[in-house]
């Protein structure tokens, strides 16, 4: 009787509290791995999505404002032009003003020196001629063509010593983001016409 009273009021040993401590431990590191797991996941996740909105835009902004070609009157400044590295023209979609209005535009590739090596920019040229960096990357990869109405791609436009429409009917921007290769390919208007200057006729 004395015995088991005193079996079952003795209380926990040290040997029991250290396997207490010790599961305790274990359950608390696989709780924070866990929890670490699912931020980094998280983090992940939300970087992808960032650089996704990030690369989509900035296609959108190449194909809004070069799907918005227009001629310009005969030689005019504004005529469309371009080689290997930039192109300009005017355009009824600008980024640096309303839509609808014909505004002179431009997009051009620049390769400068670095400490770290070559970096390639693509910049949007606005009608003031300020430059906007939109997409860089490293090396020196990168160029504009110019597809004419016979299927031909070319480095310029207008092609050399051959006469052609005054717009190019699909124009291929080859580049990389995150240093991986990028290809944006515009199709443009059909309705590919000279404006018409009312200044230059008679009344």
């Amino acid at each position: 009787m004395i015995f088991s009273s005193f079996t079952s009021s003795r209380g926990i040993t040290l040997l029991e509290m250290l396997v207490v401590l010790i599961l305790v431990s274990l359950i608390s590191t696989l709780v924070l791995e866990g929890f670490s797991y699912i931020f980094r996941l998280r983090l992940s996740l939300f970087t992808q999505l960032d650089n996704v909105q990030h690369g989509t835009m900035q296609a959108y902004w190449f194909h809004q404002t070069t799907t918005g070609l227009t001629p310009d009157y005969l030689e005019s400044e504004h005529q469309f032009e371009g080689n290997n590295k930039s192109f300009h023209g005017l355009t009824l979609s600008p980024l640096d003003a309303p839509a609808g209005v014909p505004m002179a535009f431009g997009w051009k590739l620049e390769t400068q020196e670095t400490p770290k090596g070559n970096m390639t920019k693509l910049y949007y040229q606005t009608g003031n001629g300020t430059l906007w960096e939109v997409l860089s990357w490293k090396g020196t990869q990168g160029q504009f063509s110019y597809q004419s109405p016979d299927g031909r791609w070319h480095t310029r436009w207008p092609p050399a010593l051959k006469r052609h429409a005054h717009l190019p009917t699909m124009i291929l921007f080859e580049g990389k983001r995150h240093q991986k290769t990028l290809q944006w390919i515009i199709k443009l208007t059909e309705y590919n016409y000279l404006r018409r200057d009312i200044r230059a006729e008679e009344w």
